[in-house]
């Protein structure tokens, strides 16, 4: 899915390297906002492991993760989920996102939630 700014795919195992460097570089940003993470979740090893569960959750209709990346450059500045996914009448969700400081205050997320 393409926007003005930026555009969001789930992740490959071709983004571990930037995966890796996105969570290593605003690890303590993200742990204010999430749960702390194991060590070896800031590994290549980790990051792959996420992109496997996310594509098996995937696959299972029970969550959605995708990164999101700046048309320009196609750097990844972060990511966008959907978790808890009820299907039925209901139909919900609940979404969750984090993103790189760099990008702070440009409206980048903004555009990819609207």
């Amino acid at each position: 899915m393409k926007g003005e700014t930026s555009f969001i795919r789930p992740l490959k195992k071709e983004d571990v390297a930037e995966s890796l460097q996105l969570e290593n570089d605003n690890r303590d940003f993200f742990e204010k906002f999430s749960m702390t993470r194991s060590n070896d979740f800031y590994t290549i090893e980790g990051q792959l492991e996420k992109i496997a569960n996310h594509d098996e959750n995937m696959k299972s209709d029970q969550e959605y993760h995708f990164g999101i990346f700046k048309n320009d450059d196609h750097i990844l500045v972060g990511t966008i989920s959907l978790f808890q996914v009820i299907r039925g009448s209901l139909q919900s969700a609940f979404i969750g996102y984090f993103w790189t400081r760099s990008i702070m205050g440009r409206g980048i997320l903004l555009k990819r939630l609207s």
